[in-house]
């Protein structure tokens, strides 16, 4: 789930191993019931836990070092809800890189402030594959959330990865992957959305829930036994809702959605 972005062209996978923010705090979950996380970039791994505190740790790597302060966080309360919000300040002002893969090797380069990059060398295959323009972005969070609490997360270009959670959830992300691993099917409402990204959820053969499955551009499958509804799922060229049980069903409900 280790994720670098770079702007404006493409994502790409890097393997830096330069300087990175450390990231370690805690909010104490007093009179609360719900935590929002809100991020435009980042990847998020969510567990349960038995605290009654908020903890994230992660680390953050903005250009391969040379810019980790631009990355900021910080906890608001509203009401009965705390909110993680996290951003990179002026991004749009940080330097940019041209990274590309030439005779199997990673290539990054930093642009000079007003250099015109030579988009006629992508045809002429000047710069080999996977060519991207744009700020260098490694962000991954850890949150562990108190079992009594609700989250939802607001991401753009994330992924989002449940282990064991056990908390009702609300997870989208409009870019990004979201993945979740049950040891057991949490008997509340489990919601996980993407737009563009996919969704895949891995439990027990045995366990049961009620299930609600949606794509529009995409496929919807699974090797667990899936009791559907006819009457209120739909087939279609460009809409499919898939709405019944996991096995025999259960307390708690699964709905999953992949729009493209």
């Amino acid at each position: 789930m280790k994720n670098i972005y770079a702007l404006a062209v493409s994502m790409l996978l890097a393997t830096s191993l330069a300087a990175q923010q450390s990231i370690s705090a805690t909010q104490p979950v007093t009179g609360i019931e719900r935590l929002k996380i809100k991020a435009e970039w980042g990847d998020v791994t969510i567990k349960s836990w038995n605290g009654n505190e908020i903890k994230v740790e992660g680390s953050a790597m903005i250009n391969n070092g040379l810019n980790d302060e631009a990355f900021s966080y910080s906890f608001e309360r509203m009401n009965d809800q705390i909110i993680f919000l996290s951003e990179i300040k002026d991004l749009e002002n940080l330097p940019k890189f041209v990274s590309y893969e030439l005779d199997g090797q990673k290539i990054e380069r930093m642009l000079e402030k007003d250099e015109k990059f030579d988009w006629k060398g992508i045809k002429g295959n000047r710069y080999g594959r996977n060519v991207s323009i744009g700020t260098l972005i490694g962000i991954d969070l850890v949150v562990s959330v108190p079992r009594d609490l609700y989250v939802a997360t607001d991401l753009t270009y994330g992924d989002v990865d449940l282990v064991d959670c056990q908390n009702q959830v609300d997870i989208k992300s409009t870019y990004g992957d979201v993945e979740a691993a049950f040891q057991r099917m949490p008997g509340i409402e489990t919601s996980l959305t993407s737009t563009y990204g996919f969704v895949d959820v891995s439990v027990p053969s045995r366990e049961g829930a009620q299930v609600s499955l949606h794509t529009n551009y995409g496929n919807i499958y699974s090797d667990l036994e899936v009791n559907h509804n006819r009457e209120r799922s739909i087939d279609e060229l460009y809409k499919s809702r898939i709405v019944g049980k996991l096995n025999q069903g259960g307390p708690g409900t699964l709905s999953l959605r992949a729009d493209y």
